[in-house]
């Protein structure tokens, strides 16, 4: 299936049709060079994170498709559920807002 996948998206049309696609609306693809995982900043870092929380949690185990998917959502809630700014002064989001809004 993987195999068809590929075939599929090396296909000159579909490439094609895609980058005509994105042209259209107005779609800015920006890469970051091969073996350069600096580039990524913020997202690189969130997903060490999960790395790291997936690694704790699972371990060596084996898990099924529904134990991986309620282990990453756990993992999605950890990551979720810190704060936004690391300013110690606003401890909820209402003051968060508070401060942006004025």
């Amino acid at each position: 299936m993987l195999k068809d996948i590929y075939a599929l998206l090396s296909e000159k049309t579909t490439q094609t049709a895609t980058t005509s696609f994105a042209t259209s609306q107005r779609i800015e693809w920006h890469f970051s060079p091969d073996k350069a995982p600096h580039f990524g900043g913020l997202w690189e870092a969130a997903v060490k994170s999960a790395k790291f929380h997936l690694e704790r949690v699972v371990g060596e185990q084996q898990l099924t498709f529904e134990e991986l998917t309620t282990v990453l959502c756990q993992v999605e809630c950890c990551l979720n559920s810190r704060p936004l700014v690391s300013n110690h002064t606003l401890t909820t989001a209402s003051m968060f807002l508070r401060q942006v809004i004025s």
